[in-house]
């Protein structure tokens, strides 16, 4: 806060008139002028903020202002102590256009005739989820009992080379859980499970339970986690995120993508980290990412997608180390909101390798993932001069992938038609 005798005392009378005794921060119900009690003086709490510093040094200070006009009541809003001290640690969270809003809005009931009404504007914007499309799902669920002694043993007994595309199962209730035909000889769990033995469920019946859509999302994500291993990723099990390492030859990873803007990008996914004069710090930073399938009530799943960072000690092993969380932890609450939905459109982007949609053949079914944000549509007052281009909805088929689409179709029909009658 500047000094008081730095601001004219008209311009104090003019603040304190116009914020009702309440701090002015948004839902704040502090009284910033306490009576005094049992003969003891009032209290006066509240602060005065510059919204534009009252020195060119301070937060938000940049503001082309005469050192007047920061001095002025339009410049200052009325703050408790906590709060004060929450915008100006906070200057790019709470900008100049933001505390102008604040502003205003708190200020408007005061400055109003009796009879005047203060209705605020509304705009109309697209509320963008962090949740990508997932436009066609697995079907047919096979179980049956596996032949190993304990679960830990089952996946010894899987050929993992028999099929293209993912090979995902799991094991509950000494049965084996997957999307492939259980019962073929040349399948991957050939050797895995009593063929004879085989059951067939659809999704629907399956996720009829809380169970059941447990055991059905997390084949889903196993599938997911099967696609990001060939993409040559590794799985974090103890924080639940996936990151790149370095190519053999020392050099990291670099991925080619699109901005939110639709301007083609690249960038290295493992960097290390240097000190000021170049010299190294001892650990290697990594672009990661948590993914995981979350089912919707009544309509199919979604794919959450949450950038995160991952540390190693020389960009393929895990740094060790109670220092790892406190500097993720650190780094992320330094991601403001345009650079949380750079991340989030990198992903999506390297989820799909920038096409319309992925999509993950697993045992003759299919797992169609679309390079779409899940958005609404609200009406809300909004923020006066927060605009973030961002290109959020579908990527528009091209040639090839209006070809693959009608393969894929074609494909189905083919595989409907061989299932038997009591796979439903």
């Amino acid at each position: 806060m500047a000094s008081r005798g730095a601001i004219p005392d008209r311009e104090v009378k003019r603040l304190y008139a116009v914020s009702g005794n309440l701090c002015a921060f948004t839902g704040c119900e502090q009284r910033l002028c306490e009576p005094g009690d049992s003969g003891e003086p009032g209290v006066v709490t509240g602060e005065m903020a510059h919204i534009v510093a009252a020195s060119r040094q301070g937060p938000r200070g940049r503001g082309v202002l005469t050192d007047d006009e920061r001095n002025s009541a339009e410049n200052l809003i009325l703050l408790c102590e906590r709060h004060h001290k929450i915008v100006d640690r906070r200057p790019r969270t709470y900008t100049v256009d933001v505390l102008t809003e604040m502003k205003r809005r708190h200020e408007a009931p005061f400055l109003a005739a009796p009879t005047e009404a203060t209705a605020a504007p509304v705009v109309s914007e697209t509320l963008l989820s962090s949740l990508l499309v997932v436009s066609e799902l697995p079907q047919q669920i096979r179980s049956a009992p596996y032949v190993a002694a304990s679960p830990k043993e089952v996946a010894a007994t899987v050929r993992w080379d028999a099929d293209e595309g993912p090979v995902a199962f799991i094991t509950r209730e000494r049965r084996l859980f997957a999307f492939h035909d259980l019962r073929s000889a040349s399948g991957p769990f050939a050797r895995s499970v009593d063929r004879g033995a085989v059951e067939s469920l659809t999704a629907r019946d399956l996720c009829s339970t809380s169970d059941g859509q447990r055991w059905y999302v997390e084949l889903l994500n196993r599938t997911l986690s099967w696609h990001l291993r060939s993409l040559g990723m590794r799985f974090d099990q103890g924080h639940n995120r996936y990151y790149f390492t370095l190519r053999e030859d020392g050099s990291s990873p670099r991925m080619d993508y699109r901005s939110k803007t639709g301007r083609a990008m690249s960038r290295d996914v493992v960097r290390e980290a240097v000190r000021r004069d170049g010299t190294s710090r001892g650990f290697w930073w990594h672009d990661a990412v948590a993914l995981r399938f979350l089912p919707l009530r009544g309509r199919g799943c979604v794919l959450s997608v949450r950038p995160e960072y991952h540390l190693t000690n020389d960009g393929r092993e895990p740094l060790a180390g109670p220092l790892v969380g406190r500097r993720v932890t650190r780094r992320k609450s330094r991601i403001y909101n345009g650079q949380y939905i750079d991340g989030i459109q990198f992903w999506r982007e390297v989820i799909t390798a920038s096409r319309p949609r992925r999509v993950l053949r697993v045992g003759g079914q299919r797992l169609v993932i679309e390079n779409e944000l899940l958005g609404c549509d609200i009406t809300w007052p909004g923020v006066p001069n927060d605009v973030l281009a961002l290109t959020a909805g579908p990527v528009p088929d091209d040639l090839l992938s209006l070809l693959d689409a009608e393969d894929f179709a074609s494909d189905l029909d083919d595989d409907l038609d061989d299932w038997d009658d009591d796979e439903g």
